[in-house]
């Protein structure tokens, strides 16, 4: 598949530090922090939790979280920080993220539980 179709999403996901970018890949979800590179394979995944968090600085933050088998969690927010007190909504492409992400994860493990 063509790199640039594949399912993707970034965020700062702290006030201070780099963006981390998530790319769908068949059955690896690709982690890219820039300091490293993991490749999660998605038939590891055992639960995928998925929650709203009110937040004073965004008034609708939605989390997503994959726990693995081992127990290794990988967590991602609709928030984006652009400062030490500015968050950006991106509800959008995080949406359209999660739902790819849904479908790869039920193929990957149809066993796993959805909360």
């Amino acid at each position: 598949m063509d790199d640039d179709a594949l399912p993707t999403y970034s965020q700062n996901a702290r006030p201070v530090g780099f963006p981390v970018s998530y790319k769908l890949d068949g059955q690896t979800l690709i982690v890219d922090s820039t300091r490293k590179v993991e490749n999660v394979d998605l038939s590891k995944v055992r639960e995928v939790r998925m929650t709203f968090e009110p937040k004073s600085f965004a008034p609708r933050v939605f989390r997503t979280r994959l726990e693995l088998e081992g127990g290794r969690n990988v967590s991602f927010t609709s928030i984006s920080w652009a400062g030490m007190v500015q968050a950006r909504r991106q509800d959008a492409e995080y949406a359209a993220f999660v739902r790819a992400l849904l479908l790869a994860v039920g193929r990957a493990a149809p066993g796993a539980r959805y909360i």
